[in-house]
């Protein structure tokens, strides 16, 4: 496993409190807004139990009221950082106790103020649904070091037109500011390296031809990868923009319908995905390739 940076203590609130009745994908818009992303279960455990066998995180002595907030019953979590005697090896404090920790697997570990000992355990996890925001469940995060260079497209701020047809009245004027796309979907080679580091499982559908873009991954699935690869899932103001720039066309690359310019109308049952950047002469107005056809896109508008 790569080495990594994971947050002392769990992200507060305005109240000096760790976050809480956040539901997983709360925790991964707050990690993709913020450049962070949530830690996996093999980090969040490498951390907690520090390379060897300990039981806790501070070591195999059993819990006590100065090294967790832990067995409450009732009540609420403790400022994080209350407790120094139970830090971990590596200095991160709270991962016993207080708040159970979402992480990018799925499941929360490190017990709560309302567990008892044993649910402190470095190796003990409970299953949540990622729907559920609980009082006693709240996360922290894994600093982001870029692991992959894209050919990024630069997309200008200022407002545009955004909506369906000309003249509908669900069209309204929007004002993004400048970013940088990538400039092809991603690629099923380059997702390989973020399941090769631990962070999801390989899509059912591989091996697959690594120039194509990557399917069979989910909203939470694609949200981490993004903060794993030091980027984020555009907003649906800005993935319009990029796709058709400012003068309210119909297409990426003007308002007449082409087939030959995207990969589109084969069926579901004789179709396929083709390698991206295909279809040169479909560019969006600032040069992004594949807006139309192939694949749907995720974006960070759920």
């Amino acid at each position: 496993m790569e080495g990594f940076r994971i947050g002392r203590v769990p992200v507060t609130g305005g109240d000096g409190l760790p976050l809480t009745y956040v539901s997983r994908g709360d925790a991964e818009s707050f990690c993709a807004a913020n450049g962070v992303r949530l830690p996996t279960e093999i980090e969040w455990e490498a951390a907690a139990r520090g390379g060897d066998d300990r039981l806790w995180p501070w070591g195999d002595e059993l819990p006590d009221r100065t090294r967790a907030t832990f067995g409450q019953g009732i009540g609420g979590p403790s400022p994080p950082g209350l407790h120094p005697a139970g830090a971990a090896t590596c200095g991160a404090l709270d991962l016993a106790g207080n708040v159970y920790e979402w992480t990018a697997d799925g499941s929360a570990r490190g017990g709560s103020y309302l567990s008892g000992p044993g649910e402190l355990r470095c190796s003990a996890r409970l299953p949540v649904h990622p729907a559920a925001r609980d009082p006693y469940v709240g996360f922290r995060v894994v600093a982001v070091e870029p692991h992959q260079d894209f050919d990024w497209v630069e997309v200008p701020d200022g407002d545009y037109v955004i909506g369906r047809d000309a003249g509908e009245s669900r069209q309204r004027l929007v004002d993004v500011d400048a970013f940088e796309l990538s400039r092809t979907p991603v690629t099923n080679a380059l997702y390989e390296r973020f399941v090769a580091a631990g962070g999801a499982v390989a899509p059912p559908h591989w091996p697959a031809p690594g120039d194509h873009p990557v399917t069979f991954v989910d909203w939470h699935e694609a949200s981490a990868y993004c903060a794993w690869a030091g980027g984020r899932l555009p907003a649906e103001t800005e993935w319009e923009k990029a796709a058709r720039g400012t003068d309210v066309r119909a297409y990426p690359w003007g308002d007449e319908e082409d087939e030959s310019r995207a990969v589109l109308g084969a069926g579901l049952r004789n179709g396929s995905t083709a390698p991206v950047g295909s279809h040169l002469d479909g560019a969006s107005p600032y040069g992004l390739l594949d807006m139309a056809g192939n694949v749907w896109e995720w974006t960070s508008t759920e």
